[in-house]
């Protein structure tokens, strides 16, 4: 996996993310709050992840590679608590 290819993963599945979360907001507004926090530690994922995918000069050849991949590990993993969450949300 390249740098823009996991940057434009890591922004699809956030957006993805960001809809199902307006979407179960605008179904529960009485649980908006839990709503926005849920949205708010997605964008401070965000920006750890993509601070991190900056530090790639640390790396060589394939080294880049496995780093990108285990960000990417990481970041899925992180997400799916994430929609966990908002999961037990909408139950």
């Amino acid at each position: 996996m390249n740098r823009r290819d996991l940057k434009k993963k890591i922004n699809h599945i956030t957006e993805r993310f960001a809809d199902h979360c307006l979407d179960a907001e605008q179904a529960q507004p009485k649980k908006s709050a839990e709503i926005n926090d849920l949205i708010d530690q997605t964008a401070e994922l965000v920006d750890d992840v993509m601070h991190e995918i900056g530090k790639t000069s640390e790396f060589v050849g394939k080294e880049v590679k496995a780093h990108y991949s285990r960000l990417y590990k990481d970041f899925d993993d992180r997400m799916e608590a994430l929609e966990k969450k908002l999961t037990g949300l909408k139950g």
